[in-house]
């Protein structure tokens, strides 16, 4: 019997979309042949299979901790996302997979190929999923989540399963097997903020070490209490090193370390619907959440942390054969 062929398309804005196709690819594989698709501006980071198709995309721009839509906007390549769209071979092709990636999900609706959506983003197809209080202000931010990357079918991942067709968070092998310690230091990721700002405003709390990641580091520094480094592999090891870790309030990375049992805080990312739902969601979980990088509250948490109660993770295999049973016959 001829194997089954599928193209897995990856939104490369996000290390999440990527973190999880490393995660999840190798056990495609094990079931189906899986070409790969990456869109987004951090296809810097290594990814340990050929990419098949590597295309601009979109990716979004941000600004002090918020989201600037007007760059975003005029820094799109709409002509440039329509000749991509048309240009992919879906023939060859049983099912597309997409992980909030637009080029392969519209690809797919205009060729009548069947494609599923496995993306965190796709949880939000069921209203069970945790909203902002304020949503029904965002309708315009709802309505581009569920069309950025269209699909009639998905299995969503989130903190919860919130449905039959959400899953929890599918993680690296290296953090399920990892054994956490506490080595005194914060692990920083805050993707929305300028390295400087940073480093400017950690540097206020000199009786605590931190180690920032950020992609606009080329090299490993020692300032003060800082140690900044870009971001690579080593960003894991610090997580599961580390005495607490701040990010911003997307998915994966979070989901990591309440799988580690660090200690959370989270600054979601002005102006981004996803951000403040998934605040929402985290606040539910018992995480520390805050609208904005203050010294105060990020002071009080440095005094108050503690760890919270591990989260229940997916089995990657499962979730694998999951999609595999998508596969029309």
């Amino acid at each position: 019997m001829k194997r089954k062929r599928i193209l897995y398309g990856i939104n490369g804005t996000g290390v999440g979309h990527i973190s999880r196709a490393k995660s999840l690819i190798p056990y495609l594989k094990q079931y189906v042949d899986v070409d790969i698709l990456i869109s987004g501006k951090l296809q810097e980071l290594n990814f340990d299979d050929d990419v098949l198709y590597d295309f601009t995309g979109f990716t979004f721009v941000y600004e002090g901790g918020a989201v600037n839509w007007l760059k975003t906007i005029f820094q799109s390549h709409p002509l440039q996302f329509i000749r991509d769209m048309f240009s992919m071979n879906l023939k060859p092709y049983d099912m597309v997979v997409t992980d909030f990636e637009p080029i392969s999900a519209w690809g797919s609706f205009f060729r009548f190929k069947h494609c599923i959506n496995v993306s965190h983003q796709s949880s939000f197809y069921s209203f069970k999923t945790p909203r902002t209080p304020l949503w029904p202000f965002f309708i315009l931010a709802e309505l581009f989540m569920r069309f950025y990357s269209f699909t009639f079918d998905y299995l969503g991942v989130h903190f919860l399963r919130y449905n039959d067709n959400i899953f929890p968070p599918v993680l690296k092998d290296e953090i399920i097997d990892a054994k956490p310690t506490q080595e005194g230091h914060i692990t920083v990721y805050l993707s929305a903020f300028s390295l400087q700002e940073q480093i400017d405003f950690f540097k206020q709390f000199p009786d605590y070490d931190f180690q920032i990641f950020h992609k606009h580091c080329n090299d490993v520094a020692v300032v003060d209490n800082l140690k900044i480094s870009p971001l690579s592999e080593t960003f894991k090891y610090s997580m599961i090193a580390s005495s607490g870790y701040i990010s911003n309030a997307g998915f994966e990375s979070n989901a990591e370390a309440l799988h580690l049992k660090k200690p959370l805080l989270c600054i979601p990312i002005r102006f981004q619907y996803e951000q403040y739902c998934n605040g929402a969601a985290l606040k539910k979980l018992g995480v520390t959440v805050i609208p904005y990088l203050k010294k105060r509250a990020v002071n009080d948490w440095l005094l108050s942390r503690q760890p919270l109660p591990p989260i229940s993770i997916c089995d990657t295999d499962e979730f694998a054969k999951a999609i595999v049973k998508k596969i029309k016959n």
